[in-house]
């Protein structure tokens, strides 16, 4: 999987966990999903910083 692919399954995940906790039936179970999706979120956003950081290499021929 690319790391564009696990960026993009980490935003979608961290979508369906925020449809899921409004649809949540207790607040117990609305503060899980939504812990649920601030652990996806923070993960695309670490796979987007790797890039940032990833050095830029260059053939000089």
């Amino acid at each position: 999987m690319s790391k564009q692919d696990r960026i993009r399954h980490h935003s979608d995940r961290a979508e369906e966990e925020l449809e899921r906790a409004r649809c949540a039936a207790c607040e117990e179970a609305a503060m899980a999903h939504l812990g649920l999706s601030e652990l996806h979120l923070g993960a695309a956003q670490a796979l987007r910083r790797a890039d940032a950081w990833a050095p830029i290499l260059v053939a000089v021929g």
